[in-house]
């Protein structure tokens, strides 16, 4: 049910979803889907994966072995990218036929464009880029938490992988493709699409960014990174609430996305050791940083509110 219908308590059926007609919780459907879709992200793409790996070495390998995911991570590459498309994807354009209104599916999850949301869309790119050393100082905050050692070692590994990957294979694109795209998309339907909306039908916009971002971090299983993953996901949400459009946040997921990729696979010594618990960025990064990238969320939000003048008077 819209806000418009709560205030004047219009039970008009065309303005409830399926699950408002027939009771089930907004939490229920949100958390009940963004479990399922992971067990089966998961799942899925490691079958996929694994059968990759056997049609080409017809041996069934360990990916628990850090020599078989380098090894094989352009095939893991395809199994993660094919859950994500398949579940986090089209499987949550399905599953918010459950919490739209009937026939508003794509309009509920904010694929809308004009040319204001064109010019937002700039101005988020232009914003995700001046962020980042505010982004690196989060990490750094994050890694003052004591991890375990095996934790810590696990991680490691992962990043050498990509590393390794990286430097050794030059699939930049291909890389681009799985890291950045198929996430932007993906990622941003599921949660600045599907529970965003969901929840700030039924909790209100502020408990709507801060669970759908905190669920966000939490859902890459990167705990050395949960801060600043969470802060970002707040951002995007944030983006996509003012914009009254998901393609801002989009846009920003892929630069952030892509932007670590070419740093990786350009300066892979400097990228890598930016993880590292020592590693403080230099406070003019972070002044500048703050400065830059606040200006610019004013621009964006003074873009969105004129935006939404403009609505009110067509």
């Amino acid at each position: 049910m819209t806000e418009t219908d709560n205030i004047t308590g219009s039970t008009d059926s065309k303005h409830l979803s399926w699950m408002e007609r027939n009771g089930f919780p907004a939490w229920l459907v949100v958390f009940g889907w963004i479990i399922i879709a992971f067990i089966l992200f998961q799942v899925v793409g490691s079958v996929i994966s694994l059968v990759l790996i056997y049609y080409k070495t017809g041996h069934i390998m360990d990916l628990a072995q850090s020599s078989n995911l380098k090894k094989y991570l352009g095939y893991i590459f395809i199994g993660n990218t094919t859950g994500q498309i398949v579940f986090l994807g089209l499987g949550t354009l399905l599953v918010t036929r459950l919490a739209a209104p009937k026939g508003k599916v794509f309009s509920f999850l904010g694929f809308r464009y004009n040319d204001d949301i064109g010019r937002m869309i700039v101005l988020t790119v232009f914003l995700v880029l001046a962020i980042q050393p505010v982004i690196w100082l989060l990490s750094w905050i994050n890694m003052q938490i004591p991890f375990p050692e095996s934790y810590l070692h696990f991680e490691d590994m992962q990043d050498k992988i990509l590393q390794d990957f990286l430097s050794g294979n030059k699939q930049v694109y291909w890389t681009l493709f799985n890291v950045a795209l198929v996430p932007a998309f993906c990622e941003e339907v599921l949660y600045r699409g599907f529970v965003l909306n969901t929840l700030k039908r039924k909790w209100g916009v502020t408990a709507a960014v801060l669970i759908s971002g905190i669920v966000f971090g939490l859902y890459h299983v990167r705990f050395t990174q949960l801060i600043p993953l969470a802060f970002l996901g707040i951002l995007l949400a944030i983006l996509a609430w003012k914009s009254g459009s998901i393609l801002p946040a989009m846009a920003a997921h892929f630069v952030n996305n892509a932007t670590s990729v070419l740093i990786a696979y350009k300066f892979p010594d400097y990228a890598f050791s930016n993880t590292n618990a020592d590693s403080l960025p230099p406070v003019i990064y972070i002044v500048l940083g703050f400065l830059v990238s606040g200006f610019l969320f004013y621009l964006f939000i003074k873009e969105s509110n004129k935006c939404i003048e403009g609505d009110q008077h067509v």
